[in-house]
């Protein structure tokens, strides 16, 4: 009897703290202020791209992309706090080097945005990280499917990792002879245990990973993809499928801005958190919004057909 009443009283609470304090809300946003918005990657493979936006006040309205864009910013990049020169417009907020730019590693590099409205916004330094050190990058079909009753291919490498703190991405790109578009597969460790321990996230089809768990080792990776058909859309909105014959394995170094900006822009939903207070995105850029990320990769080709 004593153990029911025990039971009931731990359901009272837990029905008290769920539903006694139901209480709608309205939030306003009077103190929004407008600013620019800037998000840019650079790296050896890649170079420098920025694009440029303004923010919009939260609210119900859909304002179409094209509005956000800024397209008379002047945008200046530095290399180890020396001026290099300024990006041009390309269109659709881009903006791109006009001159030779080949970004190294160990080198150091920040933004400077000037626009008349906005102002002026700068970027944090990144560093643009060494290449990892991969050693046998192979692939191999699995005796099982996926519960899409698709295709499964481990992907494993070694890793040897430095013994500074590094963050890592992990990405699968599937190609087809028979078309310029590609398909780009989820990317799930074999090992949840281990996925845990390194702070794993995943988003966007690919995979971070913090080396908590494997600082200053030699690691074997092992993991999993799901080998779909690669999909054309038609201007016209039809498509057509194409078999994927290659698998593109790219693993990244990655800045520590770069992996905390994925991090808080995807907090799973757990319950957990649900008291917690909420986590704002992570940024590098200031008197704006926007991330300057940095990484540096290593990437295997692989035919499967």
């Amino acid at each position: 009897m004593k153990n029911n009443l025990s039971v009931l009283g731990l359901l009272l609470f837990w029905g008290f703290a769920f539903f006694s304090c139901d209480k709608d809300y309205k939030y306003t946003f009077d103190g929004f202020e407008p600013k620019m918005t800037v998000n840019a990657e650079i790296s050896p493979q890649e170079g420098l791209v920025v694009q440029v936006s303004h923010a919009s006040p939260p609210s119900g309205k859909l304002v179409p992309i094209e509005q956000l864009w800024i397209t008379d910013a002047k945008v200046e990049v530095f290399e180890e706090d020396q001026l290099l020169g300024s990006l041009s417009y390309q269109g659709q907020g881009l903006y791109k080097p006009s001159f030779g730019l080949q970004p190294k590693p160990g080198l150091s590099y920040r933004l400077e945005v000037r626009q008349k409205t906005y102002g002026l916004v700068k970027s944090a330094s990144v560093s643009v990280p060494l290449a990892p050190k991969v050693e046998n990058a192979h692939i191999a079909l699995l005796d099982r499917k996926s519960i899409n009753n698709l295709p499964l291919y481990a992907i494993r490498f070694t890793l040897e990792d430095e013994k500074v703190v590094n963050f890592y991405k992990v990405q699968a790109i599937g190609r087809s002879r028979l078309t310029a578009a590609i398909v780009q597969p989820f990317v799930e460790l074999h090992d949840d245990k281990f996925s845990e321990l390194c702070e794993a996230i995943n988003a966007r089809q690919s995979l971070y990973l913090k080396d908590v768990c494997f600082n200053g080792q030699k690691v074997l990776f092992d993991f999993e993809i799901e080998i779909r058909d690669v999909t054309l859309v038609k201007e016209s909105g039809d498509f057509e499928r194409f078999p994927t014959d290659f698998i593109e394995t790219r693993l990244y170094s990655v800045t520590e801005d770069y992996f905390l900006y994925q991090r808080t822009g995807n907090i799973p939903e757990d319950f957990s958190l649900a008291f917690s207070d909420p986590e704002p995105l992570h940024s590098n850029i200031q008197g704006g919004y926007g991330i300057f990320k940095a990484f540096n990769y290593a990437k295997y080709v692989f035919a499967i057909r």
